[in-house]
């Protein structure tokens, strides 16, 4: 609960979940905009309007880390600094799985500058995806959104050269800028409150395990390997793949909010399971011994990962995973969209096809 503290006056403290990305942010966000849960004898939370985009908080991470939205941050902060000082709750919650990608001491300069009364009370979250899971859904994320077309392989080694996935020096930052008032909390359903991140977390901001939950917690499911495959068509077809984009990622909100009833889901195969178990075990060992209390909780992890692992590897080509009238609409759609998306000659194409249609 917050409390007086000398010099101040009696204000709501502020927590802020800053990830991780794929570890149920957008399930989190989802309860939380609708005001969809009970903390029975907990603190009480308010979630904060300041900022809000689509029941997420991106502009107050965008604005501290992405050079376009950086000249915003002393508003949007601003902003957030009068509804902190104005909020009849005990704890004012922001939410976005984007600060992943900002400089902690940033973020505490920020912080400093526009309500540093709030620093005292401050409490931080991260939630940790282990690190074969992570590298698997990181990959249906991209594809899904047409940034890739790589083999799962391909992507480990993209994702592995480029330190994306190594959690403890990212969050060693963290701790180094805000001491102990950063939770880390292993994405793993066994270790989460009723199995649950949404109940998790609620729990850990309002400071009770009696939490229950008014509307659903799951905010999508994962699209299957045939619809990463027509989204692969389709970026294929298209002349600048980044021209596709925006529609591979609505279609791939199409595909998650409407699952099929069977399909198939992505898994990782034994040969790379094991890389990844190499790969990331130093980083596990460091996240377990300063996050965890030495407690193997992300070795175990990847050791299960190793267990679960297919004999081999998933095809992934759409001509293996559609059957044959599945993927030749497909492969039409993809040829229209990528038409319509090119410059010159496609759309001139488009546009005569029109003009030749009768009144």
């Amino acid at each position: 609960m917050a409390g007086a503290r000398k010099g101040r006056a009696i204000m709501a403290e502020l927590v802020i979940h800053i990830g991780d990305c794929k570890a149920g942010s957008t399930s989190i966000q989802r309860v939380l905009d609708a005001g969809g849960w009970e903390a029975r004898g907990g603190a009480q939370l308010a979630y904060a309007a300041a900022a809000r985009r689509n029941a997420a908080h991106h502009l107050l991470a965008d604005a501290v880390f992405m050079d376009r939205k950086r000249a915003r941050a002393p508003a949007v902060y601003a902003a957030l600094a009068s509804e902190l000082a104005a909020c009849p709750a005990q704890r004012l919650v922001i939410s976005s799985e984007r600060f992943e990608f900002a400089d902690p001491a940033a973020l505490r300069e920020l912080i400093d500058r526009h309500m540093p009364a709030a620093l005292p009370d401050l409490r931080l979250i991260a939630y940790v995806r282990p690190h074969a899971e992570r590298v698997v859904s990181g990959y249906a994320q991209r594809t899904k959104q047409g940034k890739i077309d790589l083999s799962l392989e391909a992507f480990h080694d993209k994702t592995l050269r480029r330190g994306g996935f190594m959690f403890a020096p990212r969050l060693s930052r963290w701790q180094e800028v805000f001491g102990p008032r950063l939770t880390v909390r292993p994405m793993i359903r066994d270790r989460l409150l009723k199995r649950c991140v949404v109940h998790d977390f609620v729990g850990w901001a309002a400071g009770t395990d009696d939490v229950s939950l008014a509307v659903p917690a799951e905010a999508n499911s994962s699209v299957t390997l045939e619809d990463l495959a027509i989204i692969r068509l389709i970026r294929q077809a298209a002349p600048r793949p980044r021209q596709v984009q925006a529609l591979c990622r609505r279609l791939a909100e199409l595909m998650e909010a409407t699952p099929p009833a069977g399909g198939t889901r992505l898994k990782l195969h034994r040969s790379l399971a094991e890389r990844i178990a190499r790969d990331y075990a130093e980083d596990a060992a460091a996240v377990d011994a300063r996050f965890f209390g030495g407690a193997p909780i992300l070795a175990t992890a990847l050791q299960d990962a190793v267990a679960r692992a297919l004999p081999a590897p998933q095809e992934l080509s759409p001509e293996a995973l559609l059957p044959p009238e599945l993927l030749r609409a497909g492969r039409m759609l993809a040829q229209l969209i990528g038409e319509a998306a090119a410059p010159g000659k496609g759309r001139m194409r488009l546009a005569r096809a029109g003009a030749d249609d009768e009144d």
